[in-house]
């Protein structure tokens, strides 16, 4: 009786929180770009922390390359974050090769081996940085080629503090990757949600554009300089926090920045654990509370499946069933419309059975011992 009352309960708070979100997705406004190329005018500083991604910068840096934005209104600088592998070799190949004499190469190590990790790149990035407006990107997303163009149309339109662009999946061949993909563009749509209702809690240092005087308004990174990620989503909570209304998602087709789903399995494990890993320091009210709705829900409903084996199958859990199908499902349909790849959706089925197990197994291992990323350890 009491484990039923529970389950309607979290049920009802999660239902809200979707049904809020699903408002909040279809309140963004499509940009559609209010100028021709030609009369934007804003310089861009475009910032990328790069560590071990011979794999993946060249191919970063080509799409930067066939921008449509002229190339005298912005620079690139990529910051070689003490790369043990071909990275700093095929950067020094990326400047001929690909034309782009405005970029520029900073290489961590020849500051020290106490200088280092992606919020020491990004601020080395911003101090060499020309211009006041930073867009920032990983060294394994794929841009269009009007992704810069279209950032400077709405920061022209409407001259946020912050600005958090969509970031989609390539979706690869398997199963496993697509299912990433589904997730990817939930959690990036559920961000997105949040700062459309004023609530926000996520946002993706894969395509996030901010101004040079507000990162330093906001003591930068100060408060959580050790921690091994954070550089997007807590830089965003202080911005928010000082600015409400200046924190904005940008709806545009034309900005979406793709990145690579995490294979083999263990690399997945360690991104995620990642993730996870800086929940635990939220000082976002909304971010925390959040968090623990998701989690209490899928502990409940994982409860009530293992129940089921034991022959106790009530209707509060058909109701819980209800309440997740329809309204993911629901939200899911909106944003994998908005990245067209609204087939991903035969997949929803399979993946929502592995995501409930994987969001109450992830909470946990997340938030237990370090992990180390790219060949550097990282502490609890």
């Amino acid at each position: 009786m009491l484990l039923s009352v529970i389950t309607i309960v979290i049920s009802l708070i999660y239902g809200w929180l979707f049904i809020n979100y699903i408002i909040g997705w279809c309140r963004l406004k499509d940009h559609r770009m209010k100028k021709d190329v030609s009369e934007l005018s804003t310089p861009i500083s475009i910032l990328i922390s790069a560590r071990n991604e011979e794999d993946h910068i060249e191919n970063c840096l080509y799409h930067i390359s066939k921008q449509d934005y002229p190339k005298h209104l912005f620079e690139v600088i990529v910051v070689d974050d003490h790369s043990t592998d071909g990275t700093s070799e095929i950067l020094e190949l990326c400047k001929e090769k690909l034309n782009l004499q405005n970029l520029s190469i900073i290489n961590l190590e020849e500051r020290g081996a106490e200088v280092f990790g992606k919020k020491e790149a990004i601020k080395a990035g911003i101090n060499l940085s020309k211009y006041e407006l930073i867009l920032v990107t990983d060294a394994d997303c794929i841009a269009g080629p009007k992704w810069v163009s279209t950032i400077i149309d709405y920061y022209e339109g409407t001259h946020p503090k912050l600005i958090s662009g969509p970031v989609g999946c390539l979706e690869g061949n398997s199963l496993f990757e697509k299912m990433q993909c589904l997730e990817i563009m939930g959690l990036g749509g559920s961000g997105a949600a949040a700062m459309s209702i004023k609530k926000p809690n996520m946002c993706n240092g894969g395509n996030l554009a901010y101004l040079k005087k507000i990162f330093r308004e906001v003591d930068g990174f100060e408060g959580f300089e050790t921690y091994g990620c954070g550089d997007d989503e807590f830089l965003m909570h202080k911005i928010a926090k000082k600015y409400p209304d200046d924190v904005h998602f940008i709806k545009s087709y034309d900005c979406i920045v793709d990145t690579y789903a995490k294979v083999p399995f263990s690399d997945f494990l360690t991104q995620r654990k990642r993730w996870v890993s800086k929940s635990r320091r939220y000082k976002n009210p909304h971010s925390t509370i959040t968090a623990w709705i998701v989690l209490l829900f899928n502990m409940i409903f994982l409860l009530n499946l293992i129940l089921i084996l034991f022959g106790n199958f009530g209707n509060s859990f058909v109701f819980q069933i209800a309440v997740k199908l329809t309204l993911e499902l629901i939200f899911l349909c909106l944003v994998t419309g908005f990245f067209k790849k609204q087939k991903l959706l035969k997949w929803f089925i399979p993946t929502q059975l592995c995501h409930i197990i994987y969001v109450v197994f992830i909470a946990f291992y997340g938030n237990i011992g370090g992990y180390k990323w790219k060949d550097r350890a990282h502490a609890r």
